[in-house]
């Protein structure tokens, strides 16, 4: 019988033997809520930061948030191991840490001084080994400080450290920075319509295309 809904590895039809054990994954987001697919059996968030303060604020984090969900969602399709669903619907690296970066204020709004302060985390703090950086959102194109968010990812990239970002949902208008950058492993989206393999899935309406000349 036909599951309702495939866990994004049979989505995939990804190897069930690599499940990310010993690499440790950084997420900027808007926010972040320790879900049970991260903490149990064991705890796998090595850290959780908030590149809008500065100290972090205990409640943002261990109360659900309004602005939380996306940040949640994306560091569990990657990394969340299950448990939930006992085991069923995991992420690609189920095994792996990762580490939480905020970089939304309360009322939603991304701005580019506080996306570039949480890509260069990973430099401040070598010492948490993140390996991957997934950045899944963008600044506004106006953002005065969409330069510096670019410049931070080369930074990272220099430092031997991957960068995903996300190309945004605008379809015939460029990526914004983080995505803009020459570093930046750029990914638009796309819809499998629920099936395993590629022959059915369409494009979702990314964002595409060069801001430069």
């Amino acid at each position: 019988m036909r599951p309702q809904v495939y866990s994004i590895p049979e989505r995939l039809e990804a190897s069930f033997r690599y499940k990310g054990r010993g690499v440790v994954i950084g997420f900027v987001d808007s926010g972040f809520y320790p879900h049970p697919d991260l903490m149990r059996p064991k705890r796998r968030v090595k850290a959780y930061a908030d590149a809008t303060r500065e100290k972090p604020v205990a409640s943002d984090f261990f109360s659900p948030q309004v602005w939380s969900w996306h940040g949640t969602m994306t560091a569990c399709c990657a990394a969340g191991n299950g448990w939930v669903s006992g085991g069923r619907y995991r992420g690609l690296a189920s095994e792996a840490d990762v580490v939480l970066i905020k970089a939304g204020v309360e009322d939603g709004m991304i701005l580019g001084k506080n996306v570039a302060h949480a890509i260069r985390f990973p430099l401040r703090f070598p010492h948490l080994n993140i390996r991957i950086l997934n950045v899944s959102l963008g600044t506004s194109p106006g953002d005065p400080d969409i330069e510096d968010v670019e410049a931070a990812v080369e930074e990272v990239v220099a430092a031997g450290i991957t960068v995903f970002a996300a190309a945004g949902n605008t379809a015939g208008q460029p990526p914004s920075g983080p995505g803009a950058a020459k570093g930046a492993i750029t990914v638009g989206g796309g819809n499998d319509n629920n099936t395993p393999g590629f022959e059915d899935d369409t494009l979702w309406p990314s964002s595409h295309g060069s801001p430069k000349p």
